[in-house]
């Protein structure tokens, strides 16, 4: 099976269409994927062992035109437009398929209801190991080093609860969080704080 995926936009975007890839793969273990991306999430997609060919597409018209002539003989089984683009929708024009899927959102869809969508369109079989991104990275290690997690009061894990989290500073590889969880009647309950150190080892030649 050979699939081509379009994701010509950010870094957190790919990251929605890993889990499509990963349904992909679970679903057909040999399938080849092809992914269309952008300058700007191409050196993030490398870290990852999912794609078996991988394309930059430039803001320009020639550079949609390579693209075009490089895929244009290859017979895909199923094209997915998953960035929901103009200039992928021009490309897969072009290109041949059994099937070419071109995502519409509504305005109630969540991503994930987006891509529940796609697997019932391609008749793959949905499940929710496809939401852990990290066992693909490759070269990647992640460090948790230091972390803490404080109760203020007592409290009731059967009951509702906010979570508020932001990370004020991420630099040098270091990322740093902070939490406050509240309870339905707005009482802060707990508050926690995470640094998180990321390095890309090389590869091994």
């Amino acid at each position: 099976m050979k699939f081509l995926i379009f994701r010509t936009d950010r870094v957190g975007d790919f990251l929605l269409s890993l889990s499509l890839i990963k349904i992909i793969k679970n679903n057909y273990p040999d399938s080849e994927i092809t992914l269309i991306a952008s300058p700007r999430n191409c050196e993030y997609i490398k870290t990852f062992n999912v794609v078996d060919r991988l394309l930059i597409l430039k803001n320009n018209l020639l550079s949609k035109i390579k693209i075009i002539l490089a895929l244009r003989k290859i017979k895909f089984d199923s094209i997915i437009v998953h960035d929901a683009k103009n200039r992928s929708k021009f490309i897969s024009y072009f290109l041949q398929s059994k099937k070419k899927i071109d995502v519409k959102p509504g305005t109630s869809d969540t991503q994930m209801d987006i891509i529940k969508i796609i697997c019932n369109s391609l008749s793959l079989k949905y499940d929710l190991s496809c939401l852990n991104f990290l066992d693909n990275r490759k070269h990647v290690n992640i460090n948790r080093p230091f972390g803490k997690y404080i109760h203020h009061r007592k409290i009731d894990l059967n009951d509702w609860f906010l979570y508020s989290i932001d990370s004020p500073i991420t630099r040098n590889a270091r990322g740093f969080s902070r939490g406050s969880i509240f309870s339905k009647t707005g009482d802060l309950v707990a508050s926690c704080t995470q640094e998180g150190l990321i390095r890309l080892w090389p590869e091994k030649k």
